[in-house]
């Protein structure tokens, strides 16, 4: 019987697996560990984890993508704690103390001038790859264009957008 192609998901999938001293290096980072100690971990020099970091779509995302779980994590076992810490507020502005009752509704009127969002946004590493390729392309013509004299700088721009949109 024929071998099965893989599909689609399946070769993103496999195309986005990282090393197991790659996976060793992010569970450092994400428990807070420094270059170095994740480094240590993984078995690997600090200049690998900060070259990862900076230049490994797959690594930058999956970073990104299990940070983000964590950031979500939290806040919504904060969110479960306030629930909580606003019941003991309101016990207090029923105090008989009238600073009990007066700091507790200090304390809810600064937590709600400082109401924050957390925006969640999961990446792929083929968009980040996509990404990091398009600013190395951006990168790459200016900084040729700044070897240039300025008519001849402008002319290339003119001619690469002519060329990028098929008129020339």
């Amino acid at each position: 019987m024929p071998k099965k192609k893989p599909s689609k998901t399946e070769q993103n999938e496999a195309l986005e697996e990282l090393t197991p001293k790659q996976n060793l290096a992010l569970d450092g980072l994400l428990s807070g560990d420094r270059f170095e100690a994740a480094a240590g971990k993984a078995g690997v020099n600090r200049n690998t984890v900060a070259r990862w970091l900076k230049e490994d779509p797959v690594f930058i995302a999956r970073f990104r993508n299990r940070r983000s779980e964590i950031e979500s994590s939290l806040d919504n076992e904060i969110r479960e704690l306030a629930g909580e810490a606003l019941q003991v507020l309101r016990e207090e502005l029923e105090s008989n103390e009238p600073r009990v009752r007066l700091a507790a509704a200090r304390e809810i009127l600064r937590q709600r001038s400082q109401g924050t969002t957390v925006e969640v946004e999961q990446v792929s590493a083929t968009d980040l790859a996509i990404e990091m390729k398009e600013q190395e392309d951006h990168r790459n013509l200016w900084g040729g264009l700044a070897l240039m004299g300025q008519t001849e700088a402008i002319g290339a721009a003119v001619s690469g957008l002519r060329r990028s949109q098929g008129l020339e």
